[in-house]
Parts: C-alpha cells; sequence; structure tokens
C-alpha cells in the first residue's frame, strides 16, 4: 500500500505494478507540491519525505539535497518514483499566504451593473485575490488568496504557455475555474451566503491569464511576432467559464494593451487616475512578470519585461511567498543581520520583501560585492533560511529586468527620471504588511524603498517619488465592477497605450548588462 500523508490528511493508493513518479501520485490524491519548473527537476521546490520501495535519487535531486537531507528521506517528487507496492509519502503543509487586505479605492463609484454580491479578482501568475462585495449594500465584505494552481505546470508565463501548447490549455483552464470556484465559495460561506447570490465579476490578470481562463489558441501570444488577436473587454455568462454562480451572472474581463501587457495594467491604470495624472507619472507593477507605464505628455509608454519569479519567492533556495515563518525584513546593525519572521518563531523560509532587503543588508556589511560575487558558498540569514550564490545571481537578473525596462521607458518617452511626479510600485513590493508584521511600526514595503533603489532594483532618482498602491490591478477591477462608467476610461487607457518592444530594443540590452550590478548600500 502507497500511503501519502499531508498533515491530517491520508490518503492510500493500490501499486498497479507500473512504476510511477511521486508528483503523479500526489495528483491523484489531490494534492499538488510547489512545481515552479513544471517537474523537470530545475527548482528543487517539490520536496517531500519519502521512503521505501523508491527510485535511487537521480542527478537532479543530488544537485538540489544534502547527503544529510537524502538520508533522512527527502526526496524530489517530480524525480521520485514508486517502483513497489510499499511505499510512505508525507507533503509537508504550507502556512496560508497573506494578502493585502487595503485597495487603493479613492475613485470609487457606486453604479453597479450587477445586484446582489459582486466579485473582484485578479488573477496572478503566482497569487490569485479575489474580494467580495455587497453589490446592494455597497461595501466591501472580504478578501482571500491562494497560489495560482497553474503553478505545477511552470512558475512563469511561458512554461504555462508552452504547456497550452503541448496540448494541457483544458488542464489548464480547469484548474483556475475550480481555484475561482474555491475562492467564491470561501468568501461567501464566511458571510452565511450563498454562490447563487454572485451577480457578477470582474476578472483581471494579464493577457496569458485571460487567454488561459478562456481557453483560447495561445499561438498568437505564444511565437513571434507576439501579437494578441484576442484584447478581450468583453462580457460572458459566468457558466460559459464554468462558474455556476447566479443563473444570469455575468463575467467582465477587462481591455488588455499587447499580448504582454494585460488587463491587469489596464486596471491599475485605472486605479491610481493616471490619465488624470500630473506631469510624467509611472506605474510599475512587480512579480513574476515586470509591467510598466510612463505617462507623459498624453501618451502611456508601456512594456513588459520577464523579470522571473523571484521577488515571488520562486526559484529562491529558501523562498517562499509570504506564509507564516517566513522572513519578510532584514537589517543590518552592529556589524550583524536581525530579521523579521511573520507569525514569530524560527525562519524556515524568505518572501520577496525579505530578499530585497537581504540583499541589501548583506551588501552593507560587504559579504556580497557589487557583481554579485560572494566568497562563501551559502550565507545564512535565520533558522534554516539561507542564501546560495544562485539566488544572489536571481536576484540581480529580477531586479535588472526591472530597472532596465524602467530605464528604456524613460529614454523612449524623452524623460528624465528626475521629472517622474509619481511612481506608482504595485505588486508584492506594492503591498504593505501589517505593521507588526513589519516591526518597529513600519510596514516592510516602505522599509524596503530605500534598499530598492540602493541596490538597483529603480532607478535611484525615482526613490523619492514611490508610492506603494498594493494591488492596483484588484483595485481597477472593483472599479469596473461597482460602475459601468469605467469601462470608457479604460478603453482610453488602451487606446493611448504605446507597447515598446524590449527584447529587440538595444538600449534595453545596454542597460540590462549595466543594471547587473548591486549599488553599495549606505547609511
Amino acid at each position: 500500500m502507497i500511503r501519502i500523508t499531508n498533515g491530517e490528511r491520508t490518503a492510500e493508493l493500490t501499486w498497479d505494478g507500473v512504476r510511477v513518479s511521486v508528483s503523479r501520485l500526489l495528483e491523484q490524491a489531490g494534492l499538488h507540491p510547489d512545481r515552479p519548473c513544471g517537474g523537470q527537476g530545475r527548482c528543487g521546490k517539490c520536496r517531500v519525505l519519502a521512503h521505501g520501495a523508491l527510485s535511487p535519487a537521480a542527478p537532479e535531486e543530488r544537485r538540489h539535497l544534502t547527503a544529510a537531507e537524502l538520508d533522512a528521506g527527502v526526496r524530489l517528487a517530480c524525480m521520485t518514483q514508486v517502483c513497489g507496492p510499499d511505499a510512505d509519502i508525507e507533503l509537508p503543509q504550507e502556512g496560508r499566504m497573506l494578502v493585502e487586505t487595503g485597495l487603493p479605492l479613492q475613485r470609487l463609484e457606486w453604479a453597479p451593473w450587477a445586484a446582489g454580491l459582486g466579485l473582484s479578482v485578479d488573477i496572478g501568475t503566482t497569487t490569485v485575490a479575489a474580494y467580495l462585495w455587497d453589490l446592494d449594500g455597497r461595501r466591501q465584505l472580504g478578501v482571500m488568496s491562494c497560489k495560482n494552481p497553474q503553478e505545477r505546470l511552470g512558475a512563469d508565463v511561458v512554461s504555462r504557455l508552452d504547456a497550452s501548447l503541448a496540448g494541457r490549455g483544458g488542464e489548464l483552464r480547469r484548474c483556475m475555474t475550480a481555484c475561482l470556484a474555491e475562492l467564491a465559495e470561501g468568501l461567501c460561506r464566511q458571510v452565511g451566503r450563498p454562490v447563487t447570490d454572485i451577480g457578477g465579476a470582474v476578472i483581471t490578470g494579464n493577457t496569458a491569464m485571460l487567454y488561459l481562463l478562456r481557453e483560447l489558441d495561445v499561438h498568437d501570444i505564444a511565437l513571434a511576432p507576439f501579437q494578441a488577436r484576442h484584447r478581450f473587454g468583453e462580457y460572458l455568462p459566468a457558466a460559459a467559464l464554468g462558474l455556476h454562480w447566479a443563473p444570469d451572472c455575468r463575467v467582465y474581463l477587462p481591455p488588455c494593451i499587447s499580448a504582454y501587457v494585460g488587463a491587469d495594467i489596464t486596471c491599475g491604470l485605472l486605479a491610481c487616475g493616471a490619465l488624470q495624472a500630473e506631469g510624467p507619472a509611472l506605474l510599475a507593477d512587480v512579480g513574476t512578470n515586470g509591467e510598466m507605464a510612463l505617462l507623459s505628455g498624453g501618451a502611456i509608454h508601456c512594456c513588459a519585461t520577464a523579470a522571473g519569479p523571484a521577488f515571488e519567492g520562486v526559484g529562491i533556495s529558501c523562498g517562499s511567498g509570504a506564509v507564516p515563518g517566513a522572513i519578510d525584513a532584514v537589517t543590518a546593525e552592529d556589524g550583524a543581520l536581525h530579521v523579521h519572521v511573520i507569525g514569530g518563531g524560527e525562519a524556515r523560509s524568505l518572501c520577496g520583501s525579505g530578499l530585497l532587503d537581504a540583499v541589501a543588508a548583506l551588501r552593507r556589511l560587504e559579504l556580497v560585492e557589487d557583481s554579485g560575487f560572494m566568497e562563501e558558498d551559502s550565507l545564512p540569514l535565520s533558522g534554516s533560511a539561507a542564501l546560495l550564490r544562485r539566488d544572489i545571481r536571481a536576484f540581480q537578473l529580477a531586479k535588472s529586468a526591472i530597472c532596465a525596462g524602467v530605464d528604456t521607458l524613460l529614454y523612449t518617452a524623452g524623460v528624465r527620471a528626475s521629472e517622474v511626479k509619481t511612481v506608482w510600485l504595485a505588486g508584492g513590493f506594492g503591498c504593505k504588511l501589517s505593521p507588526e508584521s513589519a516591526g518597529a511600526g513600519m510596514p516592510a514595503a516602505d522599509a524596503a524603498l530605500p534598499f530598492a533603489g540602493a541596490v538597483g532594483m529603480l532607478p535611484l532618482a525615482l526613490v523619492p517619488s514611490v508610492r506603494p498602491v498594493g494591488n492596483a490591478a484588484a483595485a481597477g477591477a472593483a472599479l469596473l465592477l461597482c460602475s459601468r462608467r469605467f469601462e470608457t476610461e479604460a478603453a482610453d487607457i488602451t487606446a493611448a497605450a504605446r507597447v515598446v518592444e524590449l527584447a529587440a530594443d538595444p538600449v534595453f540590452q545596454e542597460r540590462f548588462i549595466e543594471d547587473m550590478l548591486l549599488a553599495e548600500v549606505t547609511e
């Protein structure tokens, strides 16, 4: 008998005599470990405890796991096969991800196009956040988030598009539909209402996420010349998406700008009142995909850069989301590192804001050079959390992609960084944590802003103009849910947008190399 344990839950499966991967068995049991690399053995995240009739450790496992870990039974689910009828597999439980509950809703108006309950959803590459609204009572009722379940087919947009091209589009759609249904049910359960009271919803996300939700042919956005034939800005029956809410429930998908600048940026610009901004203004949505928009002279110059999932904690050896046990803030004082751990206790992992702080602190202690080189193979932070050389490199690649993208937009628009009046910082680094989570009474995002400029995630001249706005995409979706008037403004935003293609831009290539350096962090 094959026994699979996850916390208090145990499943027993019968071996059918055929070697099978632990990943496949976990899926059969309804469990899904982190697989940011799509099960290729490259990320080392799908760790389980396994004993019994198992295949020998693969080379990919030996690269990610120490001899002591292998001796203790730690294995990679994607690389380990069950070879006989007797095996025990334990999948460690993860803490619940924290989500920013406040939204920048200064522009909120109430003229809803639906009745009853409403749902606004932001499908991020890593996190899905859903907000429940009482459209009749004109108030927000709750918020809930979870990991994007499509992550098990790949951590980034490109890998999921590849999965869709390989014939797994239906699987990608079904797991997202199930995710949306579960979030809706959880939110409604909290307020004692049935999901059939949901009369309308707005679902935003990048272009790829909406394509996958609709199970559209992704060839046009996955292959050159990357021209999205479908830009959305449309209403659909909820049932057409496999969502069984009110019988007449409609779902609005906001308009996208291009293949890689999606409805999340349209919604973010809408929430920030970008068209009404005075002077040059920049929206930077920092996450797995770095999407940016610079407003100047009536035009909106946009770009998207593949930052990778490092800022979401994925691809970092000890990385995680903002879960209990994760380091979310790091300082260097008196020649030593000091960390704050979400929920207290011993540190087990490092989330995105903690990664930014940690690199800056290690630079301050001169343990990491401006090139990213460090003498030690591993630098311990606290508890079991440590940074490896490859983690520093992953951070450099991510932050350089963001900074070079911003630099290119400024160059294209003919705007100096010092001329930008406002920088709206959205995404993972724009979401403030609670004061008690951040320590010393300061939200981690705010504390990290000087570091963002110092280590080169943003041009230093922009840092004084930074204004964290949290989940601006979700806020824009809420505006579209609560008043149909904003549809016209969203259309105006997409009409004013001019996409800068970074892949062939020589300025981006030059700046990317330059921005790999880590500037010196001073007091």
